[in-house]
């Protein structure tokens, strides 16, 4: 029997939202914008084929995350995922001020791994989420390695250009910004 579950509230968002944000233009000559418009495409069809075909080999994935307390978890990623920083990055003043992006950084990175948790782990633990020290090990060793790697690489290479003749003025203005 088709019914709209929590496991596939997420693709309902995320598409109703992507499709009034491009009907509305937001996010014009966007990268970003359209990557969120792909990844919106993608939630849908993976969504319009397992629910809406019934195929019980398939919908078991909806099935488990509505067990336990991943039915929260996965409010969790709707709001946490998507709207909080959406709406506080909707302001530009917001993304000039590094005492806002950096704690967007780490609530993102946060989500993230949440929504990989969501993706993975209700087959392993059917009742909720469990944090292993595993876990936390495993996330330190991956993210400080790629943490070594970033600053290696941008030690090499400027991170603005640097034979631009208009550089000065463009670092003149933002300065006057403030």
């Amino acid at each position: 029997k088709n019914q709209i579950t929590f496991g596939s509230l997420w693709d309902h968002v995320a598409v109703i939202f992507g499709s009034c944000w491009g009907l509305l233009g937001g996010g014009q000559n966007s990268s970003a914008s359209e990557k969120c418009q792909i990844a919106n495409d993608i939630h849908f069809s993976q969504y319009f084929l397992q629910w809406n075909a019934a195929m019980p080999e398939e919908t078991f994935w909806y099935a488990k995350r509505e067990q336990g307390t991943w039915a929260y978890v996965c409010w969790v990623i709707i709001l946490g995922h998507f709207l909080v920083p959406f709406l506080t990055l909707l302001r530009i003043d917001a993304k000039l001020s590094l005492g806002i992006m950096v704690p967007i950084i780490g609530w993102v990175w946060l989500m993230h791994y949440t929504d990989m948790v969501f993706n993975i782990m209700p087959l392993i633990h059917k009742d909720g989420p469990v944090l292993h020290l595993s876990d936390i090990a495993a996330v330190l060793f991956i993210g400080g390695g790629l943490t070594l790697i970033f600053l290696h690489n941008f030690r090499k290479h400027a991170p603005f250009p640097q034979k631009d003749p208009r550089m000065g003025e463009v670092l003149k203005n933002q300065a006057h910004s403030h």
